[in-house]
């Protein structure tokens, strides 16, 4: 094949273009040959790479709403530059990212809803966008629902363009007990506690897959009583624990944390505040004892998958 006939099959090239390289190229032909195959072998790799590599970082992966083929299902972070995107190019829980419901704002989680877990309607409310280009404030009415068995003054459904959001309330207060947080979210229902860490000041992680949480989940409903506690400087003396990583569709979380640790307390992210509660060192450490006993070594699993690189 000349290289003229290579330009062509290649495609999405000008015709033009094509003659007007064509004699350059002729006079190139004996050029260091080796040099020549080794690019276009670079420029093939990087094609097939990209047709390989790309589909595999969506293939399979339900952790992004799944937006009909539109412009984005993505991710960009920046270092020294916030990305805003333009209204019309935003998804519709983009645009609108809280709602009013009699009195009380509830905000976007950005979590997709399968229907089979919304109850019964509650109304049509109005929700609020900005536009973030322009300065403008938006406003539309969306349908809200129940979340089945999940208190409508903490969670709720959102209909928009017919597909179900989760929001959550901005009263972030914690409950005042655990047994509270246990009814409220059905936690028995909607949280499944396999994958978690071992951490222990100045060691690294160890990452383990519980076999069945059955029994944690027991414990847990047991320590019902255990009351809320100021969470303020709780990090820096946690000591150690395990933390559990936390997926619920229901509760619109995804890879949130759950810790136990030694000294008895309770402490997760689920509900957008910090939630610290004191089950006791007997509950916590019957729950680390069983987690270490109950599962087998796992790889590190990342909250995203990324590509490093420039735009």
């Amino acid at each position: 094949m000349t290289n003229k006939e290579f330009l062509v099959e290649f495609g999405n090239i000008d015709p033009e273009l094509i003659e007007a390289a064509a004699p350059a190229l002729k006079v190139r032909k004996k050029s260091n040959i080796l040099v020549k195959w080794a690019a276009l072998a670079a420029c093939f790799a990087l094609i097939i790479g990209a047709m390989i590599v790309l589909p595999m970082f969506r293939e399979g992966d339900t952790s992004l709403p799944d937006n009909n083929g539109r412009y984005k299902d993505f991710t960009i972070q920046a270092g020294e530059y916030g990305i805003v995107w333009q209204w019309k190019y935003k998804t519709v829980y983009e645009k609108y990212s809280s709602i009013d419901v009699d009195g009380t704002e509830f905000v976007g989680r950005n979590r997709e809803l399968s229907a089979s877990y919304v109850g019964k309607k509650l109304g049509s409310y109005r929700a609020t966008g900005y536009d973030d280009t322009s300065d403008e404030i938006h406003h539309e009415y969306f349908d809200a629902y129940e979340i089945k068995s999940v208190a409508t003054n903490r969670l709720i459904a959102v209909k928009m363009e017919e597909r179900y959001y989760v929001f959550i309330s901005k009263n972030y207060d914690p409950p005042a007990t655990f047994g509270d947080v246990w009814e409220a979210y059905s936690l028995s229902q909607y949280i499944k506690l396999d994958r978690f860490a071992i951490e222990k000041e100045g060691k690294d992680k160890s990452y383990r897959l519980l076999s069945d949480d059955e029994y944690i989940l027991s414990v847990l409903k047991d320590a019902k009583t255990a009351k809320a506690s100021d969470p303020t400087g709780w990090h820096e003396n946690k000591g150690s624990f395990v933390s559990f990583t936390v997926t619920s569709e229901a509760l619109g979380v995804y890879k949130n944390v759950m810790y136990i640790t030694e000294s008895g307390y309770l402490w997760t992210n689920i509900f957008n505040g910090e939630y610290l509660y004191f089950i006791g060192k007997d509950a916590a450490q019957r729950i680390i004892s069983y987690a270490k006993e109950n599962s087998a070594k796992a790889d590190f699993e990342p909250y995203n998958k990324t590509v490093a690189g420039k735009i």
